[in-house]
């Protein structure tokens, strides 16, 4: 959720009046698409899928662990990641709070294995 909120600037569930009802919504209701939220953004769908499926609500849905979750970075990233080496002018140029929200779900979800790990 941390990296929804840095991507889209707020949460998904913006309706919620209570925390009962935010609660409820965070257990049986899929967050929006984060370009569903920020369409000002042009989050292109492979990030949208990236994202939607770090909060999807299975653990069976989620990544199994950081190496799928980076191949499916790589894979949303498309074609410019074919060279051996990796170089920040191969990247496209994306907006910075979606650059921020990948970086963070990956260190969140680091930090997650690493404590159910232990």
């Amino acid at each position: 959720m941390m990296a929804y909120e840095m991507l889209t600037g707020g949460l998904p569930f913006k309706n919620a009046k209570s925390p009962i009802e935010i609660i409820n919504f965070h257990m049986k209701e899929p967050p929006p698409p984060p370009s569903k939220l920020r369409p000002d953004l042009n989050i292109p769908e492979a990030v949208d899928e990236v994202i939607q499926k770090m909060v999807a609500k299975s653990r069976d849905d989620r990544h199994a662990n950081a190496e799928e979750l980076r191949a499916h970075l790589a894979e949303a990233m498309g074609p410019r990641r074919k060279t051996a080496a990796f170089s920040l002018k191969s990247l496209p140029a994306l907006p910075y709070p979606m650059i921020a929200a990948i970086g963070g779900c990956a260190v969140v979800l680091g930090l997650l294995i690493y404590l159910l790990r232990r």
